[in-house]
């Protein structure tokens, strides 16, 4: 198993720089020697060739014939091409030493460095031809391997990664230092050998995850794995781990939810037992033993509080207090509109209310008894209060109290008026008095008005009360002010 080198990343710039000074010093052989070859005397041509070429065709032919290229234009386009076919050679060599082809395709990159070393030798010997084909032929060979390059990286991440979620540490470092020898710097690469530094930490964590899991420790298990995932989030194991704690927690919060709720709904706390069910239907919005709990609790609530209002009702209306007993009866048919005690209830609690608002206007005015019509309504009142089947203690007070006030405002009380013999007073609601200095009247209780009036003065209005039994002062009626 290889290590992690903490000296490999400050070596990699010398590396480079070496295979940089190994390119320039091929290039300067592979230039150099042709041109030193170019600078040698071009051989002699035979003889028999430039007879061939002196003697060859009549003159007719020779005279229908392209002037040939001088041979030293035809030599210096092969050089070039040669000269070309070597220049990318050399860019596909460069580029595959520092992919570091020897370490994975020695023998293919050794055989095309012996044709590239054939198309030299001819080169050098001014056989352009031949060495144009043999550096094309080494060019072509180098290609293909160069096109191998990003197959096999990825070859490589993936192997490195497939190494990692099996744990095998050595086989993933050795896979992600391949990449790198091929592709310096490769993120993945890079990525991946930090992860092969974490892997022993990250499974020590995952496996105390699943001891904890077994254990039904659902909350330090995530915490187990939560710090696995914190050194690797990648890491498949402890993110499955993760989920099964998360899994392990829902259920347990589930049931613990499910379980307060159906203590509470046995103890009648209706608000905390739907608060409950209602936590564990988030949690499983599906769960029917939720749902019926929910349900039941929200029934058995719904039943409390219609049983609490009624009961309310009832001590209201028990105590006469019937604007109250009226208000908790409605309250009950907002939440049950079919409840028939509700409704009676609230129609006798609404009579009552509306009577015993009457008797009390009534007796909280009592002199207004002094009015016929007046009387007439209480009497009528009074009536109907007596009509009602076992009066509380408020009625009946009521009751008697209205009797009293409406005899009283029967018997007439003695009234004393004065006036200055020039004054003529009327009583509204009796008549016409005359003048006089002093009358005397009866009148019913009940409240008055005296009107004076004198001619030349200013008319006067004297309001007075009679209560039962209780002679009011003397009534002063006189026009003072002269007109």
């Amino acid at each position: 198993m290889r290590t992690d080198d903490p000296g490999r990343r400050w070596r990699k710039p010398a590396v480079v720089v070496a295979l940089a000074i190994c390119v320039l010093l091929a290039l300067a052989v592979l230039f150099a020697l042709p041109q030193w070859a170019e600078r040698r005397p071009p051989p002699t041509p035979a003889p028999a060739e430039t007879e061939t070429e002196t003697e060859t065709g009549d003159s007719a032919a020779a005279g229908d014939r392209q002037p040939a290229a001088p041979p030293a234009a035809i030599d210096s386009e092969a050089r070039r091409a040669a000269q070309d076919a070597l220049a990318r050679v050399q860019e596909l060599r460069a580029e595959l030493e520092a992919a570091a082809v020897a370490r994975w395709a020695a023998e293919p990159f050794a055989a095309a460095r012996a044709e590239a070393e054939r198309g030299a030798a001819a080169y050098r010997v001014q056989d352009y031809a031949t060495a144009q084909a043999a550096y094309e032929k080494a060019a072509g060979d180098l290609a293909e391997l160069r096109d191998q390059i990003e197959p096999r990286v990825q070859r490589a991440l993936d192997a490195g990664e497939k190494a990692l979620a099996a744990g095998d540490a050595a086989a993933a470092q050795d896979a992600f230092t391949q990449v790198l020898a091929m592709a310096p710097e490769h993120p993945r690469a890079e990525a991946g050998l930090a992860r092969v530094a974490t892997l022993p930490r990250v499974r020590e964590l995952s496996a105390r995850g699943e001891r904890l899991l077994e254990a039904g420790d659902a909350a330090g298990a995530a915490t187990a794995f939560e710090s696995a995932l914190a050194l690797d989030a990648a890491d498949p194991e402890a993110r499955a781990g993760a989920t099964r704690a998360a899994e392990l927690q829902a259920r347990q919060r589930y049931r613990a939810a499910l379980d307060a709720g159906f203590t509470a709904l046995q103890a009648d706390r209706h608000t905390e037992a739907e608060n409950a069910f209602a936590r564990a239907l988030k949690l499983r919005p599906d769960a029917r033993e939720a749902r019926d709990g929910l349900a039941e609790a929200r029934s058995r609530a719904r039943a409390a509080r219609i049983g609490a209002l009624l009961d309310a009702a009832r001590q209201a209306a028990a105590a006469e207090h019937w604007p109250k007993a009226a208000e908790h009866y409605r309250a009950a048919l907002a939440v049950d509109a079919g409840l028939v005690e509700a409704r009676e209830g609230l129609e006798t609690a609404a009579a009552r209310a509306e009577l015993d608002g009457r008797l009390a206007a009534t007796l909280a005015a009592p002199q207004r008894l002094g009015s016929t019509k007046v009387q007439a309504a209480a009497q009528a009142l009074l009536d109907r209060a007596r009509a009602i089947p076992q009066p509380g203690p408020r009625l009946s007070g009521q009751i008697r109290d209205l009797q009293q006030a409406l005899a009283a405002a029967r018997i007439p009380v003695p009234v004393a008026l004065h006036s200055d013999g020039e004054t003529r007073v009327t009583v509204l609601r009796v008549g016409s008095l005359g003048t006089f200095e002093q009358h005397a009247l009866e009148l019913p209780p009940g409240d008055y008005v005296a009107l004076g009036e004198r001619a030349g003065y200013r008319d006067v209005r004297v309001s007075f009360a009679v209560r039962a039994g209780d002679p009011p002062p003397p009534v002063v009626v006189i026009c003072r002010e002269s007109i």
